[in-house]
């Protein structure tokens, strides 16, 4: 293979096309295999000199396995889901770390013989979508964590097929947004983008229309995407996917697609310079991702998918709260010290490593939300019964008393004098009761009399504990009355960014480009245009950038303009918001 891809960099690299190298497509290794892989004698010599580094010596693995191996012969890995756990875990987190290791493999290889282009690569899927699968073999995460990857390379991406992941804007929006925060600083690419129709096999798809595609587009940039690149130009030939995906394809709306991404070619080449120095305005809210976490519950289900819709639930009731949340890597944390808010969606498993800094941030005054369950399990697959045994918890004197199925009677609960705003979602862990005020308010109660809300200051912080998994279920039903609490949670109902009025249908992100200042404005409304209120400086009227529009300065100061149906605006300030 590195023969190969040193033949590659070598052929090309003094190409006058070449832009820059994307080292891995979609981080691929073991797809299409029979079963799951590897448990080769290589790969279990791998395994268990991975586990020596680990652990130290057999007694280290004993001791941290709570087994009695005589020989390292007798170490295997997990074979297959619903087994102990620990085993399990173990070789999932090899696994990951081993797609890592080859992607800074792959990248010296191009950093030596690449010409001095940038090396890219990008995966499948934002890792927070990287839940693994029973039925194609594949452990969670297993193709790396996006997080790693961005440190060996220049830039990343992921793909976005939107229409064939049935994902509507809101979804669209947070798993571009997901890629962007591991991409950091790092430009970021929509590496493959839906060209056209998904047909698959005989399933014949909806077709790509001109205003969805453009929305996707803008959408991107708005999240700070540096480039694109359409897969596929002509639809494939090959296989399931043949009859598909063109951009040029023959799902009929290849014409006015591409007649629309002409005239976006305009647009962006006359704002070249301001796209490229456009960053979006930094999130105040934090939704925590913990690999291990997606580990444990692939070990018993074969698929992370309730941490992932944990996690969606919190970015989704965020973004429409008008309050976007990024993901905070529990690895890394990386951005911590610039949130207000933190939440912790089912976090069952937090990397020792977060611990200390999430409580030195919470008693500097951040809001940490914990759902049910954060903690409850150690890195290598055991339950923590006793609430002593959750170290974060302990420090921050929260302590859940158990686990308890859901009945209708707790299906909602109430915060505070509130009406009901928190569906509860797969199980219950009651809170213990506070002894004092000290302690702590209990918050919401089920209709048993159950502690299921809790509020405790800690420090000039603040701990918010609910006893189930509320951005699962809200996930399940979008109750806006969840959306409406997101927002008071998140800073008192107000809007974090300059659009003060928008109806549900409008996604907007602001940013910065040098002195200017940036709005996108996307409507997927696509039978209405939609009416918008945007506090702007009122020096004069906003430049928007694809239409000859008319903005009004209202009584209150506020700029008023449309976002036509299923369409796009994108406006310009000179001055920083107020």
């Amino acid at each position: 293979m590195g023969g190969f891809l040193r033949a590659t960099a070598r052929h090309f690299r003094e190409r006058s096309g070449l832009v820059l190298w994307d080292i891995w497509n979609e981080l691929r290794w073991n797809i299409h295999c029979d079963g799951y892989v590897c448990h080769c004698a290589h790969t279990l010599a791998a395994f268990r000199a991975w586990l020596r580094t680990r652990h130290g010596d057999l007694a280290g693995l004993d001791r941290a396995w709570h087994r009695r191996y005589a020989d390292w012969a007798d170490v295997m890995p997990g074979k297959v889901p619903g087994r102990p756990y620990t085993e399990q875990m173990a070789f999932a987190t090899f696994l990951q770390e081993r797609a890592e290791a080859h992607l800074r493999w792959r990248a010296e290889i191009f950093r030596a013989e690449g010409g001095g282009k940038p090396v890219f690569a990008h995966g499948q899927t934002s890792t927070i979508d990287q839940i693994g699968s029973p039925t194609v073999f594949q452990q969670a995460v297993c193709r790396g964590n996006d997080w790693e990857h961005v440190k060996a390379l220049d830039g990343y991406g992921v793909s976005h097929f939107p229409l064939w992941g049935a994902q509507d804007d809101t979804a669209f929006m947070l798993r571009v947004e997901s890629s962007a925060a591991a991409a950091g600083e790092k430009p970021m690419w929509l590496s493959e983008l839906q060209g056209g129709a998904a047909n698959y096999g005989h399933a014949i798809a909806r077709p790509v229309s001109a205003a969805l595609q453009q929305r996707w587009l803008w959408m991107g940039m708005a999240a700070g995407a540096k480039g694109v690149i359409f897969w596929s130009w002509t639809d494939e030939v090959f296989g399931r996917e043949a009859t598909g995906f063109g951009l040029a394809g023959r799902d009929g709306c290849a014409e006015e697609r591409i007649a629309a991404l002409a005239r976006l070619r305009v647009v962006v080449d006359r704002e070249r310079q301001t796209l490229a120095d456009y960053r979006p305005d930094p999130a105040r809210v934090g939704v925590f991702f913990s690999a291990p976490t997606y580990h444990l519950e692939t070990a018993e289900a074969g698929m992370a998918a309730k941490a992932r819709d944990g996690i969606h639930g919190w970015l989704r009731a965020c973004m429409r709260a008008r309050h976007p949340a990024t993901v905070l890597e529990g690895g890394s944390l990386g951005g911590l010290d610039a949130l207000e808010l933190l939440v912790l969606p089912g976090a069952s498993v937090v990397p020792e490593a977060a611990v200390a800094p999430i409580l030195a941030w919470v008693r500097a005054g951040g809001t940490l939300v914990v759902e049910a369950d954060v903690e409850a399990w150690s890195t290598e697959g055991f339950y923590r019964a006793e609430p002593a045994d959750r170290p974060l918890l302990h420090a921050l004197g929260i302590a859940f008393v158990g686990r308890s199925p859901l009945e209708e009677a707790s299906a909602n609960l109430s915060w505070g004098e509130a009406g009901p705003v928190i569906r509860t979602g797969w199980f219950l862990t009651p809170l213990a009761e506070p002894r004092n005020e000290t302690d702590g308010a209990v918050r919401a109660r089920d209709a048993h009399g159950r502690a299921l809300g809790l509020e405790r200051r800690v420090e000039r912080g603040r701990v918010i504990a609910l006893g189930t998994f509320a951005g699962l279920a809200y996930e399940t039903d979008k109750a806006t009355t969840f959306e409406t609490w997101v927002a008071h949670l998140c800073g008192g109902g107000a809007s974090a960014g300059p659009v003060t009025d928008a109806p549900a249908s409008v996604l907007w992100r602001s940013g910065r480009a040098g002195a200017k200042r940036l709005v996108f404005l996307v409507n997927g409304d696509e039978s209405a245009p939609a009416a918008v209120r945007v506090r702007l400086p009122s020096a004069g009227a906003p430049r928007e950038w694809l239409r000859d529009a008319h903005w009004t300065l209202d009584a209150d100061g506020f700029w008023r303009g449309e976002v036509p149906a299923g369409g796009v605006a994108v406006i310009e300030s000179e001055a920083a918001f107020t």
